[in-house]
């Protein structure tokens, strides 16, 4: 299913959390048996995930009961993950860092050889620029899913991947449109 598909490298379950909208526009009838359904599903596509709730809310009303059992299974879920997760270390915090916060906001992948100039050239010299020291700081994100770190024998072969959804509308956009789009014709 999509959602395991999308889990599948988490080095732990993840925790999934479906949720309907529209509650609204349902009788308390329909809504019971929608849920019902729902749930089934939910716990049949979700095979190899932790399913921890299934919630039907309405979205016009965010003071209401509904909205309340989300936020708390959320919030709830949240501190479950948190306290179970994988730490990454204090280096890796910061080339994670470097990556959202001093690359281009429009930057949608980086070659390892200019991730590594631009270290070089940072002003604050936090992350040892060296290729032996970044390269296990990238697997780590990478293997966390915070990036995707593309490996190759040789460093200018090397990609870091830091807006996977961006980069998979371009391969999509390469791979499915038209041949009559001058766009997206150099990509393919």
């Amino acid at each position: 299913t999509m959602i395991d598909g999308v889990c599948h490298k988490c080095p732990q379950q993840s925790s999934v959390i479906v949720l309907g909208t529209h509650a609204d526009l349902l009788t308390s009838k329909q809504l019971t048996q929608r849920m019902s359904q729902l749930e089934s599903v939910a716990r049949m596509a979700i095979s190899h995930q932790k399913l921890v709730g299934v919630i039907a809310i309405n979205l016009t009303n965010i003071n209401s009961e509904k909205m309340d059992q989300f936020s708390s299974l959320l919030y709830t879920t949240n501190k479950d993950v948190l306290s179970n997760s994988l730490p990454i270390s204090m280096m890796c915090h910061m080339m994670l860092a470097f990556l959202k916060e001093r690359l281009p906001r429009d930057m949608h992948a980086i070659s390892l050889s200019d991730l590594l100039v631009r270290l070089m050239a940072d002003q604050d010299k936090y992350i040892n620029p060296e290729i032996i020291a970044v390269v296990p700081l990238l697997k780590t994100l990478s293997e966390r899913g915070l990036i995707v770190f593309i490996p190759s024998e040789d460093p200018n072969g090397c990609w870091i991947v830091l807006d996977k959804a961006s980069i998979l509308k371009k391969v999509n956009g390469a791979l499915f449109a038209d041949p009559l789009l001058k766009e997206y014709t150099h990509l393919a």
